[in-house]
């Protein structure tokens, strides 16, 4: 087989579906002796191909238009056809016309289900593009029975067309084995001088950090000693005013000086950061899968969800679980993890053992199976 894997998002800072194209490509690497790859890069991401530069079976290509239509709709097909590709993988939208066959990765629809979170350009493009390339591409993979559900639901997919594969964690990058200096040089490295309660991920509504935030403003008068509420990720522009209510919503309560932004990390900051933590929270209100809850639980830190459908597939019984809109939830749960020892420490080791059992190379394994039954059929 020849095989084309739509890698755009390698190098753009997009968080869940970058970790995943990483992963996934290293893994078939791994994994795969005899068929060819060819890998589609943007500019930004070019310098992954170095990393594959001794494997015969992976080819990379940049495109390097900045239109990210034109890439999906002409450059993709164009090279797909060039290199007489047997099955094109693509990232969310498929090409209206292509020579191979497709397979797309849908992570949410969250434009459909929180079309507000959306900016009305993107609304209208995701509400026309997902639903098309959903009901275009051979096969579907998403990486949660949540989201298999919502596409049967809103676009009547058949069933059979979709394929879950979950996303999962390098164990060797995030574990709890680390060294108390590495610690002590993160804390001084980002200048935390408290404990701190963490969240990563990206700075947009479906987080809910305004909730997370007035949660850690009731924590704090339920606490004797002084916490930190740190928070690490990337500000999107297309959020169209919300770092900016957050930050509104901060002064209001007057933590100013209680809340830190990070910004977004380098991949090595980001298991210290975790185990650095005293508690690890993700309040969001929607997610295709949920990546940071399992990083920040691979790395031993006791972990806090919101308690929707697709979160809860991650963690199981091995995270507290608060309804999103429950600001006093958050606080409480919070406050147990930080005042029962007994109770984190035994999270800390529940949610270890959860995350082994999320595998990248399994991800690939089951993508593999996929690309030939698709080949096959």
């Amino acid at each position: 087989m020849k095989i084309g894997i739509d890698a755009h998002v390698i190098g753009k800072k997009k968080t869940g579906a970058e970790v995943y194209c990483k992963n996934l490509i290293r893994e078939l690497a791994h994994l795969d002796s005899e068929n060819q790859y060819q890998v589609f890069l943007s500019p930004s991401g070019a310098d992954f191909s170095r990393l594959h530069n001794d494997n015969n079976h992976f080819n990379f290509k940049t495109i390097k238009t900045r239109n990210l239509l034109f890439q999906r709709f002409i450059s993709l097909p164009w090279e797909t056809s060039r290199n007489n590709l047997d099955i094109l993988h693509t990232q969310r939208v498929v090409p209206l016309f292509c020579s191979a066959k497709t397979i797309v990765t849908i992570y949410d629809i969250a434009h459909q289900i929180y079309p507000s979170f959306f900016s009305r350009k993107d609304r209208l493009a995701m509400r026309s593009l997902i639903p098309f390339s959903a009901k275009r591409a051979d096969r579907i993979i998403t990486c949660s029975e949540t989201t298999k559900k919502d596409l049967i639901n809103y676009y009547h997919i058949p069933e059979a067309k979709i394929a879950v594969i979950p996303l999962a964690v390098d164990l060797r990058k995030y574990n709890p084995l680390v060294e108390p200096e590495l610690i002590r040089k993160i804390r001084q490295k980002y200048k935390i001088t408290l404990p701190f309660i963490l969240f990563t991920g990206a700075i947009e509504p479906r987080k809910n950090l305004i909730c997370l935030v007035k949660a850690f403003a009731k924590l704090k008068k339920l606490l004797s000693s002084d916490y930190l509420l740190v928070i690490s990720g990337t500000e999107r522009d297309e959020n169209h005013g919300y770092s900016k209510k957050l930050r509104e919503s901060i002064s209001s309560l007057g933590l100013e000086n209680k809340v830190m932004f990070l910004g977004y990390l380098p991949d090595e900051d980001i298991p210290l950061l975790y185990k650095a933590a005293e508690v690890f929270v993700y309040p969001s209100l929607l997610e295709g899968f949920g990546l940071p809850p399992l990083e920040a639980m691979a790395c031993g830190t006791a972990t806090v969800v919101s308690s929707i459908p697709s979160l809860l597939e991650v963690v199981g019984d091995s995270a507290l679980k608060v309804n999103p809109n429950n600001v006093d939830g958050f606080a409480q749960a919070i406050y147990q993890l930080i005042n029962n020892t007994n109770r984190r420490q035994q999270l800390e080791k529940e949610g270890r053992k959860r995350a082994e059992l999320f595998s990248w190379r399994e991800t690939a394994r089951k993508t593999l199976l996929l690309y030939q039954d698709l080949f096959r059929s």
